[in-house]
This record gives C-alpha cells, sequence and structure tokens, in this order.
C-alpha cells in the first residue's frame, strides 16, 4: 500500500537535489514511469511565442508504438480554452477514452456548475477522435506552472487497455509532479538571476565607456563590452539619432539599403503608427518607450531574399534616438506531429506521421526577457543623458573619475594582500585557467609537492601533479562545473610528491602519497565571465594513514571473525551477544539478527532460551566462563574453578565440552573456549569497552566418529571370533564326514536291493554337498583373514570339465533334461591351460549343480571357448583368454533380482525357488 508514497519520497529527494534544467525533465518522466505504469511519460512545453507544444522529455515501455520526443505539435492541439482549464483545475484522469463519462443532472435552484473543471465530464468528441487516431486508451494529464503562467503538461497514455490510477498512484504522481513545477521554478529562476546579474554589470561597463567618451554611441559600440552584448544571440547593433540617421553600428549589420528602409519604416510617423506598423507582440513600456520585434526583414518589406546575413530586428526608442539589435539568419528544422497546414480545433488530425519543416529567412524568436533587457538600458540612457545635459555633467564626470580611481587603488591594494595571504597560507592553494594551466602556486603546494612555483607557474596542473587519467578527468570536471556556477562538493586528489622542500624536507620523502582535500572557488571578471580557478587545499595524509590504520585493524578483526571456518561469537560485559559470524550460524541455525544485541544466557537469552540445554549446570558453567575471561586477574591465565565440588583442580574457563539442543532440534556436541578482548587504550579488563571472545568447535561428528569406531572395533572382534569358530567347527566336522563318505563307498559296493541302493545313493549325495558347504565356509574364512592363495598350476581343462559333466549328468537324466557339451576355439587341440584347478572347479560345479537343482525339463550346455587377447588393439600372441559358460532351460533370474543377488544373506523368494529347494 505504501510502496507508491515510499517511491514518490525518493523521487522527490533527486529532485531537490538537482540543479539541471535537462536533469531535471529525465528524472521526472523516469519516476513517473516507473510510479503510474503507463506505457508513455512525456513533459509537453508551451511554446511562449505562439502556444504551439514541444515534447521535452519522455520516457516509453518497449510495446509503445514510437517516442515523440522533440516533436511539435500545433497551437491548435490544446486550445486556449483547454489550456485554461487544466491551468484553474491541474489534473485530468480519463480511465477509458471511449467511456461516454457520467450524466450530470442539476435539481432546480441550484447554480450551474462549470463542467469544464469536472473530472466525471466526458471528454470532448474531438479529443476523444484526436486520441483514437493515437491509439491512446487511456490518459491521464497534469499541468505544470511556473509562477502564475501555465508552463506545460506532464502527460500519461496507455495504449494497451484502459487504465484506472488508484487514490494513491494519483497522489504520488500529484506530489511528484507539484515537486517538480517548484523545482523547475527555481531553477528558471536561477538562470534569470544570472541573467540579469551579467546584464547589470555589462549595462555598467557601458556607462563607463560612455562617460569616459562624452558620446553614447560610441560607449555603446566601442570598446570592450558594446551593446551586442545586452540581447542574447545578436550579432551586430546601431544607434539611430534623433534625426532617423544610423550615427554607430557595431558587428553584423545590413545593408545601407536596407537599412534606410528600416530606419524610414521605423522613424516616419509618430509613435502610435510606430506601434500600429508594428508586428505582434508589441511592448508598451512607461513614457514614450516602444519595442518592436521583427522576425523576418525580407517578410515585413516585401523584399526578395538576398544573400544578407541579417534577418530580424529589435528595435527600441530612447529620448536620444533609437537602439536596434539585429540577428542572424536562422535555419530552424522543426519535426512536426502530422501536418501543420491541416491544423484546427474543430478537425482532429488522423496522422501523426513525423513531418519536418523548414523554416528559413528568420532570426531566432525574440523572447520577453530580451524586450525587457533592451528596455532597461534604454531606461538607463535616458537618466544618463539628462545627467550628461545638465549643467553638473563636469562635476559628475569628477567624481566618477575620483571614486574610479579610489576603487581601483582599494582593490590593487586588496588583491596585493590576498597574493601574500595566498601565498603564505598553512594550506596548499594553487589556481588553474580555463585551460588547465597553473596561474598560482603557493608555498605550501610546493613542500608538499616538491615543485618549486617557477616550475610550475604555466605548465598543466594534471601533468605537474602527475594524476591519473581519471583523476585529471575529475579535476576538470569539478573545475568546469565550478566556472558554470554549479555548487560543486570539495574532492580528493592523492599526489606523488618529489619530495618536501623548505620545513617539510624531511618529513615527504621521494615518492610519497601527499592526499588534499581541494575545493574550488571561481574568480570573475566585471562582466561576470568566469576566469581563473583557485583550489584551496588541506593536507589529511595523516588522518588518511591513521584512518587506513584503524580501519585495518577493524577489518582485520571482522575478517577474522566472520571468515572463521570455527564458530566465534562475542559478549560484552553487559552480558550481549556482540558478534556473531557465519559458522556459528551454520552450528546453532540461528541467524545474526536473532543473535545481535541479545542476553548470552537465559529464558530470553541464546543459551537456555533459543538453544536449549541438556543440564542446567551448564548454563552455570558458561556464566563462570564468561566472568572469568572478563574479569579475572591481569595474568591472562583466567583459570577460574568449575568443579562442582570446588576442588583444586577445577576446570579451566578457557575450555570446557557441553552438550545442546540447536534451533532446528539437532543434538550439538561443542567445545568451547574464552578469552577477553580490551581495546589499545587500556587493558584493564574492567572497561567498558572489553569484550569476551568465545571459540566454539562442532565436535558432534567427532563424537560420531568415535562411537562409530568403537563400534567397528567391536563388530570386527565379534566377527574374527566368528569366523574362527565356525573355521574350528568345519575342521572338526570334516574329519567324521569323511569317514561317512567313506563307509557308504564301501557299502555301494556290497550287492544290495534297489531301495538300500537308491537309500544310500542318496546320503552319499547328501554327504558330498556337506562336504562342499563346509568347504565353501572355510574358503570365506580364509578369504576374511586374508589367507586365501590362488595356485597356479598346468592342468587339462577338457578333463575337468568332462569330470563335473560326468557327475550331473546321471542327475539330470533322471530329471529327463539334457546335458551338452562344447569346445570352441580348440582346433589345435591344446587343452591345457595354467591357473587353479580347485577354483575353477569349484565354481564349475556351484554353476552345473545348481543348473540341473532348478532345470525341470530341457538341457544343460557347457560351454568351453578359447579367444585372443586383444591389448589396446594388439593382438598380444602370448596370452589367450578362456571363457566358461553354464546356460540352462531353467525360469532364470528377473532383472530386478539379478539387481540383488549378491546381497549377503538375502535368498529368492518364489514359489518356484523353494520347491527346488
Amino acid at each position: 500500500k505504501w510502496r507508491p508514497h515510499s517511491r514518490s519520497r525518493a523521487s522527490i529527494h533527486q529532485l531537490q537535489i538537482c540543479n539541471s534544467y535537462d536533469s531535471l525533465l529525465n528524472i521526472t518522466t523516469q519516476e513517473l514511469w516507473h510510479i503510474s505504469g503507463f506505457d508513455r511519460v512525456m513533459i509537453y512545453k508551451f511554446d511562449p511565442t505562439d502556444m504551439h507544444g514541444v515534447v521535452v522529455s519522455e520516457r516509453i515501455s518497449t510495446s509503445t508504438p514510437s517516442s515523440f520526443l522533440g516533436l511539435c505539435f500545433p497551437s491548435t492541439d490544446v486550445p486556449q480554452q483547454s489550456r485554461q482549464s487544466f491551468f484553474q483545475m491541474g489534473i485530468r484522469h480519463v480511465h477509458d477514452v471511449n467511456d461516454l463519462g457520467s450524466q450530470i443532472i442539476m435539481l432546480d435552484g441550484e447554480d450551474l456548475p462549470d463542467i469544464s473543471l469536472m473530472n466525471s465530464r466526458s471528454i470532448h468528441p474531438c479529443h476523444r477522435m484526436y486520441l483514437n487516431a493515437m491509439g491512446v486508451k487511456s490518459q491521464f494529464v497534469q499541468s505544470v506552472a511556473v509562477g502564475a503562467h501555465l508552463w506545460g503538461l506532464v502527460i500519461f497514455h496507455h495504449y494497451q487497455s484502459p487504465l484506472r490510477l488508484s487514490t494513491e498512484l494519483l497522489m504520488s504522481c500529484e506530489v511528484v509532479i507539484k515537486a517538480f513545477s517548484i523545482r523547475l521554478s527555481s531553477v528558471l529562476q536561477d538562470v534569470r538571476h544570472a541573467r540579469q546579474e551579467l546584464v547589470l554589470k555589462l549595462q555598467g561597463q557601458i556607462c563607463d565607456q560612455i562617460v569616459q567618451s562624452k558620446d553614447v554611441a560610441i560607449g555603446l559600440t566601442k570598446g570592450p563590452d558594446d551593446m551586442r552584448r545586452i540581447v542574447d544571440h545578436a550579432i551586430g547593433a546601431c544607434v539611430v539619432s534623433t534625426n532617423n540617421k544610423v550615427i554607430a553600428t557595431v558587428g553584423e549589420v545590413p545593408s545601407e539599403a536596407t537599412m534606410t528602409r528600416l530606419v524610414s519604416w521605423a522613424c516616419d510617423d509618430d509613435f502610435a503608427n510606430f506601434r500600429a506598423k508594428s508586428e505582434t507582440p508589441h511592448v508598451r513600456t512607461p513614457g514614450n518607450l516602444r519595442t518592436v520585434c521583427i522576425q523576418s526583414l525580407v517578410e515585413t518589406f516585401q523584399v526578395e531574399d538576398s544573400d544578407e546575413w541579417c534577418a530580424g530586428a529589435l528595435l527600441t526608442r530612447f529620448k536620444g534616438g533609437m537602439l536596434v539589435w539585429f540577428r542572424g539568419r536562422y535555419q530552424d528544422s522543426v519535426m512536426w506531429a502530422g501536418d501543420p497546414s491541416l491544423q484546427s480545433e474543430e478537425r482532429p488530425r488522423q496522422s501523426f506521421q513525423r513531418i519536418m519543416v523548414q523554416y528559413k529567412s528568420r532570426c531566432m524568436t525574440w523572447l520577453p526577457d530580451d524586450m525587457a533587457d533592451s528596455q532597461r538600458l534604454a531606461h538607463l540612457l535616458d537618466e544618463l543623458t539628462h545627467t550628461m545635459d545638465s549643467e553638473f555633467s563636469s562635476k559628475m564626470l569628477m567624481r566618477l573619475t575620483h571614486d574610479r580611481i579610489k576603487s581601483r587603488t582599494q582593490c590593487s591594494a586588496l588583491a596585493s594582500e590576498l597574493v601574500d595571504l595566498i601565498e603564505g597560507a598553512n594550506a596548499p592553494i594553487f589556481g588553474m585557467d580555463t585551460t588547465g594551466i597553473a596561474t598560482h602556486w603557493n608555498k605550501m603546494t610546493s613542500c608538499l609537492t616538491g615543485i618549486k612555483k617557477e616550475e610550475a607557474i604555466g605548465q598543466p596542473v594534471s601533468k605537474l601533479l602527475n594524476l591519473s587519467v581519471y583523476a585529471a578527468k575529475e579535476l576538470d570536471a569539478v573545475s568546469q562545473c565550478a566556472q558554470l556556477g554549479y555548487v560543486v562538493k570539495p574532492i580528493q586528489l592523492t599526489v606523488t610528491s618529489r619530495g618536501g622542500l623548505f620545513e617539510y624536507e624531511g618529513t615527504v620523502a621521494p615518492g610519497d602519497d601527499v592526499d588534499l582535500f581541494l575545493g574550488p572557488t571561481v574568480s570573475r571578471d566585471i562582466s561576470g565571465r568566469p576566469g581563473n580557478v583557485m583550489f584551496v587545499g588541506q593536507d589529511v595524509t595523516e588522518v588518511r594513514n591513521t584512518l587506513a590504520k584503524c580501519m585495518d585493524i577493524e577489518a582485520g578483526y571482522q575478517r577474522v571473525i566472520s571468515g572463521s571456518a570455527s564458530p566465534i561469537f562475542g559478549v560484552s560485559t553487559d552480558g550481549l551477544i556482540t558478534d556473531w559470524n557465519t559458522a556459528t550460524v551454520s552450528m546453532t541455525k540461528i541467524s545474526q539478527e536473532e543473535a545481535l544485541g541479545k542476553p548470552f544466557l537465559g529464558k530470553h537469552g541464546v543459551f537456555g532460551g533459543l538453544i536449549s540445554v541438556t543440564d542446567q549446570d551448564i548454563l552455570t558453567k558458561l556464566e563462570i566462563l564468561v566472568h572469568g575471561a572478563l574479569f579475572s586477574d591481569k595474568d591472562g591465565q583466567g583459570n577460574v574453578g568449575l568443579g562442582a565440588e570446588g576442588n583444586q583442580e577445577g576446570m579451566k574457563a578457557s575450555q570446557f565440552e557441553f552438550s545442546c539442543i540447536n534451533k532446528d532440534g539437532k543434538r550439538v556436541e561443542i567445545l568451547i573456549m574464552a578469552s577477553c578482548r580490551s581495546t589499545a587504550a587500556s587493558h584493564d579488563r574492567t572497561d567498558q569497552t572489553a569484550s569476551a571472545i568465545f571459540f566454539a568447535m562442532d565436535v558432534s561428528e567427532k563424537k560420531a566418529l568415535e562411537v562409530a569406531n568403537t563400534t567397528y572395533i567391536a563388530a570386527k572382534a565379534a566377527s574374527q571370533a566368528k569366523s574362527e569358530q565356525i573355521g574350528f567347527l568345519c575342521h572338526e566336522l570334516r574329519n567324521p564326514l569323511n569317514g561317512v563318505i567313506g563307509n557308504i563307498s564301501l557299502l555301494q559296493e556290497n550287492k544290495v536291493g534297489e531301495e538300500e541302493e537308491e537309500l544310500m545313493h542318496m546320503t552319499l549325495q547328501c554327504c558330498t554337498q556337506l562336504m562342499r558347504i563346509m568347504n565353501d565356509v572355510l574358503d570365506m574364512s580364509k578369504v576374511e583373514a586374508g589367507k586365501l592363495q590362488i595356485e597356479r598350476i598346468r592342468f587339462n581343462m577338457s578333463d575337468l570339465v568332462n569330470t563335473i559333466v560326468k557327475q550331473i549328468r546321471g542327475a539330470a537324466q533322471a530329471k529327463g533334461v539334457q546335458v551338452h557339451l562344447s569346445f570352441v576355439g580348440f582346433d589345435d587341440g591344446d587343452f591345457n591351460v595354467e591357473s587353479d584347478p580347485v577354483r575353477v572347479q569349484q565354481v564349475l560345479w556351484n554353476f552345473a549343480w545348481n543348473a540341473v537343482k532348478f532345470t525341470d525339463e530341457g538341457s544343460i550346455s557347457f560351454k568351453i571357448e578359447k579367444k585372443e587377447c586383444v591389448k589396446d588393439g594388439v593382438v598380444d600372441p602370448d596370452m589367450q583368454i578362456l571363457k566358461l559358460s553354464v546356460s540352462d532351460t531353467g525360469p532364470g533370474l528377473s532383472a530386478q533380482t539379478a539387481k540383488i543377488l549378491f546381497q549377503p544373506y538375502l535368498e529368492v523368494q518364489s514359489v518356484a525357488f523353494r520347491e527346488s529347494g
């Protein structure tokens, strides 16, 4: 809700500190565009000559059709009646251009209101057609008044859809525009005052010239400051006597024929006829003064356009004749929004296409200020002529001469005193002209820079001071702004000294940096023209160095605290948190905003409040820790008894460990250490500037690792004991089992019944399987103990595989399963390989019996394939690869089961596997 008001306050602050006319316009449109949300915000200025409008500033969105900046709109676009309504009403908000407005019904006996001043009324049909031709859906207009005159309008256009501004936005826009009007009036008033001061100085100089020459015409046209400077942009001037003769000229003037015709036209009849012939606007002044402006001599006298440079004239009468100023041709190229020849208040234009119109044979418009300046000079000449024609003229001249000599003598003495003051000042002072050349260089500047005055005068200041490109530009910019009359803030420059001179010879060494705090002052001549810029400085090197040291100490302290990987926090003597670094935030999950300024201990503090402790005695120990750090003896040991019984050993105040629950509910084990930090000025730990610094360490992970390590050692010991026990049992069981297998083998040699033979066969298979399981367990024990050895023996692969096939063939054929064996790549007939035959037989045995176990029909295939060994794309002739595979037509494993097959103590739980055992 308050966002528009806060934005408008910031906008007003920017306007208040702005002293530039162009910047004032740009800031206003920029800020209003952000506040309002309209597609286009523009400032529309009325031209004082014919009241046509010019867009002098604009801010548009990316979707806006085109820019209006610099476009001129005919005066009929905002008629006189509309301008008067805007001036009286101030604001006009049309949220929907095509809305017909509210119907206003008056009761009997009520006065008829001025409908033109009501926002609820509908817009004029011509205005609606005008805005529709632009594509405008919503419009908001507020007038800008300077003094008692309508200066212009601030116009808002929206093109996407109708847009209604809320009350808050309307108020914000109105306040910003009012502030802009006030600031604009101030800026324009400053410009007028500066111009008036300049004109007054010029008038005084011209009067001085007239008194010296005792002739009005010569004083006006001869001298360093002639009458041309009274009127802006005048290229020439002349003086016409009372008998209608041109008696003096200066600068560019028309030809003799044009001058004769102009004088004849202006002086032929009386003043009434003179006024009747004048162009609009004419100015009536007190007495018999009349001022006439001629924009175009060619159009006024109906003559052919010639090559004469003079195009317009400004004529002002005085008692001694007439003053005439001339302006040159001004080929004005005006960019109109639409065809200006089609302008009409009753027929709005349908097109706003840019049209360039060239205006020739005309001069720049004569403004009311130009006419007022010419009349002031005429008034002054009337008074001066009266004085010179009187009998007191000689006495007046003598008095003026005496006063002038006296004034110049006083000025000379004052200047001499100022030069001595500048030279002996205990501050560096130097001056430069408009081109940056040194004109003044006092003794203190020489002492600090190591450059003598004789070397400095006439040299560029930026080169003398060895300034960087940026510093030189900054110095030049400050100088120019000061010459233009702007308020300039002092600047700081760093100068590399050549070595101190005079009393600074041992203080400033060559290459030392000298910091100067400089403020500019501009000298001006009698006409107000800027001259040299004097920079009065102050040596702030020592202050800079001291401040830098303090800042380095403080910055280093802050870097240590904030950048430390260990949690660090501080506690003042009042028990409040003063520091809380990022690592502490990570450990406690309490932000700096929550911790800083809060009590260190207690229900409303950090420890005991935001952070829960597992034991209330911890708070007591922390309190003793803080007290010991802040108020222990000066030996710095900080040993305070923290034992529960107060024994002699106690506990060091600098370190102890405790458990707590952080803000996220996580248990944290903290090892904390404390120390005292005092100011450099005092080591007394009772000083209010002292504070306790806590260095903490999150030992939760360390504690967890200790517990995990203890658990791991215990588990490893238990596993080793289990493995040893199982190995021992397997060894003990294998001996009687070998006896059982031997006895069964002997029984099978005797002739027994078919049923008994089958039972003995099954018993032998079970014993063999049990022996294989015990061998596997013993191998696992060897693997865990790291004692399993892989042998490398040369054996016949064909014999090994055929042995396994013969062993399982009977069991497979009993289930109706065929067993196939194939050798691939053994074309040379060599079946000898080098490996561990026991392990190879063990692996193939497991694969083979699993295939028999889980295959109920189909076949079991053994494939032994010998391939070449390829390393990095090259065949190794000394090595070959042997691939052994066992495949069956059993149910197989799913993809999901295959992923978890090798997890320990996991068995596939399915009906088919359970049935197979």
